[in-house]
């Protein structure tokens, strides 16, 4: 097992550097295209809108087509709600996504709040507020828990449902979205069969309308991450109809600790402020070039993270020999989006390796909770261990004593919060600030992945809670224990409209 693992490593290394030389190739020619149209076309680029997607698109064909390197005995996962869900039978490769499903899915879709409590919300709003709106979406933060203080204020409250582009953005800018394809097709050497500038066009075409007129007329916008497809389009609509409106940007997750163009983009575009989590970061210079608008990142705690690094009643650990171990798995993600470096192919090898060199231990699996397929609890299920707790929180942080990640989530940074000793594997799949690499080594128990082998439990050497290293949450999931809440409303009052 050993040297399978030694040799399909050299593998897994090819396919990273495969990935990353064409990724790269790809990012350049998407930038160089917008730039190329950056004074003509400025914010209403569809290019620059869809840059995220276009790039996803090809970066699934990309991993796909590379993991064919390493054999694994591993399923063609299908999610045909997920753009662009590629597939290859004999080397030949197939998109699955179902146009025409997510169509009538879009058409179903409701706010994430109820009809009748919205419209609530908004009468109380307009019936003891001033002149100032503010405009929401109901996925970017718990809305009860600023509605009332933005009232309290004399601020309107209005909640925005999905929108669309106009369609005629499509129409005069199709040449150039077609152009952009075909240099990328013959770059990187697409087959014909792909289709790449049919499913592209549909693709966007999904989020087009004869009807997209704006009628919503707000002050500012606050909505959750533009890496999401439905809230940057709001982003866009309303840079192109009001030159005074000002645009909150929240960060999901772990997002503040990566440094990867492919991700950053997509979030700083069309904002002028970023709530990120912990100190507040420098757009890099490089990324800044690229961006029309250049947001100012405002820091803020999270307050679940701050909750568990306060308390101090998990128990210590237990005896060595009765430990017990929770591996934290990502999700399959279905599509190769890089930068993660590692396909479900390629994830689901190392993981068959994890699990042979940890069978002699008391180990129990954590799957993803919002898994997009069935096959994460098949899979670990078999000979594993499911706990059922679909999030991380105190009775899972009290019921383990060492906690096991190959990749840096949301739950990583709620157990490098608390007193529990981590083992930390890194894939190297993201690209993370160099910083927080360091600080992460000095929390965890840190292994390269080449190192699995050598790995003895037994001597392990755990530290003792008192020794733990705090460092990472203070630096990147705290700020002076402002909580995100209290940061909102204070840049929210701070906006001159």
């Amino acid at each position: 097992m050993i040297f399978n693992f030694k040799q399909d490593l050299k593998k897994i290394k090819l396919i990273q550097q495969k990935n990353a030389k064409e990724f790269g190739l790809l990012e350049k020619i998407v930038d160089n295209h917008i730039g190329k149209h950056k004074i003509k076309l400025k914010q209403t680029c569809l290019i620059r809108l869809f840059r995220f997607e276009i790039i996803r698109f090809y970066s699934d064909y990309i991993s796909k087509k590379n993991e064919q390197y390493l054999k694994n005995n591993f399923p063609k996962l299908k999610y045909d709600s997920l753009f662009p869900n590629i597939t290859f039978n004999q080397k030949k490769a197939k998109v699955n996504f179902n146009f025409e499903k997510v169509r009538l899915l879009n058409l179903k879709k409701k706010n994430g709040i109820s009809k009748f409590k919205e419209l609530l919300i908004e009468f109380i709003s307009f019936l003891l507020s001033g002149d100032k709106i503010v405009g929401i979406r109901a996925n970017s933060i718990s809305v009860y828990n600023i509605f009332f203080k933005l009232i309290f204020r004399k601020y309107k409250v209005v909640f925005l449902n999905d929108q669309k582009i106009d369609r005629k953005n499509l129409i005069s800018q199709k040449k150039n979205l077609l152009s952009l394809f075909k240099k990328i097709d013959g770059a990187l050497k697409i087959p014909k069969y792909l289709n790449s500038s049919k499913n592209l066009l549909n693709f966007i075409n999904l989020y087009t309308s004869h009807n997209s007129i704006i009628n919503d007329k707000i002050d500012i916008l606050i909505t959750g991450t533009l890496n999401n497809i439905t809230n940057r389009i709001i982003a866009f609509n309303f840079r192109n109809s009001s030159n005074n409106i000002k645009i909150i940007n929240i960060a999901h997750g772990n997002n503040w600790i990566w440094n990867e163009e492919f991700n950053e983009i997509s979030e700083y575009e069309y904002s002028d402020y970023f709530l990120s989590y912990g100190f507040p970061r420098k757009i890099s210079q490089k990324i800044n070039k690229k961006l029309l608008y250049k947001p100012k990142i405002i820091g803020s705690s999270c307050d679940e993270i701050s909750k568990i690094n306060q308390d101090k009643l998990f128990p210590k650990l237990s005896d060595t020999k009765k430990f017990k171990f929770l591996y934290v798995s990502r999700e399959y993600q279905i599509i190769g989006q890089l930068p993660h470096m590692f396909s479900d192919k390629v994830y689901n090898k190392w993981q068959k390796f994890l699990l042979n060199k940890l069978n002699d231990i008391d180990l129990t699996i954590k799957i993803h909770p919002k898994s997009k397929t069935t096959y994460d609890y098949t899979f670990f299920s078999n000979s594993n261990k499911i706990e059922s707790t679909s999030y991380i929180n105190d009775d899972i942080i009290k019921k383990y004593d060492v906690f096991i990640f190959d990749t840096i989530t949301s739950a990583f940074t709620k157990i490098a919060a608390s007193n529990k000793n981590i083992i930390f594997f890194n894939l190297k799949e993201r690209k993370c600030l160099d910083n927080a690499t360091k600080l992460i080594k000095k929390r965890t128990n840190f292994f390269e992945i080449n190192q699995l082998s050598s790995l003895n439990l037994s001597k392990l050497n755990l530290k003792n809670s008192k020794n733990l290293n705090k460092q990472f949450i203070k630096k990147y999931s705290l700020y002076k224990n402002i909580k995100r809440s209290v940061s909102l409303i204070k840049l929210v009052e701070s906006i001159k409209i």
